[in-house]
């Protein structure tokens, strides 16, 4: 069995929240938190595109109705979960099981996506933050783990197949009380198998220890793996779980761990494994982002700086000076003294509009030649770039924090 990872596996839920907030609550539309930054608010106005992170692992249970993966994730979380009444697991396409590190109504990294790519789901999406249950477990820090159900109504199935197809690692429980797969069950999985990164699929063989006979073990499995590789194009192990006694569920998984336990310890490994790299990868995301943020404000800086300070106020007193002329043009006739030539009147007016006409020529002319604004650009000012500067600086030296910490982890091992 794979070593435990220590607690700073934590760390992606935290990374996570620099890049978009924590978004708490229940409110109709999915995003960010109020929350003064995010390092995706910065990358908006600074028009800087971010590197596609993923966030904790996130592992999906999938099967028919009464497959025995509520009993599955009670092995996997070491946890009794009991259905509440006020919240029908039956009303619900899936049930989310997070750390203690999530607040209470905040929404996995994965969930938010996927009601971003369904606003109609919103709603749905939001009940299923409502059933969130948080579990203690110290090996599934970092790891989200979703009981999908059975029975998929249609509003939920596109929403859902998209989570699948999104999600690390699906592990498929393949009943050995029934006859064989559903075929809803084998069509969603044909789904989220054809997408062009998918998941790791593990199948395992639930309840096999509610059958005495070995070799009536092995014939099924042999039926359901031939049945596999028609459906979905290769062979896949099938290994036996058992979610029938219930003095073996909640048993903790060490070395000596029986037959029975080869099908979670294969997915506790898996997540573990993937969580291990996950780190290491999201803090080099990290890092890079950070430094093309600090690099666009330090670029913004430095313009800003350059542009001459009386680009604007000169334009605004050229455009006065010009309409001064204009005026001035206009009560020449008015003002000059009698004793003065009447035809030299038009030539007082002429000199004045072709002052107040060359006034004004010049000031358009600055105002469509001054330097581009770059994006961002705008909505900047000195204190809001020292801000800028500030929230860069504070995570970067996280950053630094973490990935410190992160050499101290002892590496995975079978």
């Amino acid at each position: 069995m794979a070593s435990e990872i220590s607690g700073f596996d934590g760390v992606l839920l935290r990374i996570d929240r620099l890049y978009r907030g924590a978004k708490v609550g229940d409110c109709k539309f999915p995003g960010p938190s109020s929350c003064s930054w995010s390092l995706q608010s910065l990358a908006q106005d600074l028009n800087v595109p971010l590197q596609h992170h993923g966030a904790q692992v996130v592992m999906a249970i999938l099967g028919d109705v009464s497959s025995g993966k509520t009993s599955f994730v009670n092995a996997l979380t070491e946890e009794l979960s009991l259905l509440d009444e006020k919240i029908s697991a039956s009303t619900l396409p899936a049930q989310w099981h997070v750390s203690e590190d999530f607040n209470e109504g905040e929404w996995p990294g994965l969930l938010l996506r996927a009601a971003d790519q369904s606003p109609d789901w919103v709603q749905r999406a939001a009940a299923i933050v409502k059933s969130c249950r948080h579990v203690s477990a110290q090996r599934l820090r970092g790891v989200e783990v979703i009981e999908v159900s059975g029975s998929l109504a249609q509003q939920d199935l596109e929403p859902t197949t998209w989570i699948l197809s999104h999600a690390d690692i699906v592990v498929c429980l393949l009943d050995s009380q029934a006859k064989q797969p559903s075929d809803e069950l084998l069509a969603l999985l044909k789904k989220v198998s054809s997408v062009q990164e998918p998941p790791e699929l593990q199948f395992v063989f639930s309840r096999a220890d509610l059958l005495r006979r070995e070799s009536d073990r092995v014939q099924l499995i042999a039926k359901a793996s031939r049945l596999l590789q028609e459906s979905l194009g290769r062979r896949f192990e099938i290994l036996p779980v058992a979610t029938g006694d219930l003095a073996v569920l909640l048993d903790v998984l060490d070395d000596k761990s029986n037959k029975w336990d080869a099908g979670r310890c294969r997915a506790l490994h898996s997540a573990q494994e993937l969580l291990q790299k996950r780190v290491q990868e999201r803090l080099d995301l990290l890092t890079s982002d950070c430094k093309a943020l600090r690099l666009a404000v330090d670029m913004q800086k430095s313009i800003s700086t350059q542009m001459p300070a009386q680009t604007s106020t000169g334009g605004n007193q050229l455009l006065l000076c010009g309409i001064g002329f204009a005026v001035a043009s206009a009560i020449v006739p008015f003002v000059l003294d009698e004793d003065i030539d009447a035809s030299m009147v038009p030539i007082f007016m002429a000199c004045t509009l072709v002052l107040a006409c060359f006034c004004l020529f010049l000031s358009f002319y600055q105002r469509n030649h001054t330097p581009e604004v770059l994006p961002g650009e705008s909505a900047s000012s000195p204190m809001l770039m020292k801000e800028q500067e500030r929230f860069l600086s504070l995570v970067e030296k996280q950053c630094e924090v973490w990935r410190r910490s992160s050499d101290k982890i002892p590496e995975t091992r079978s």
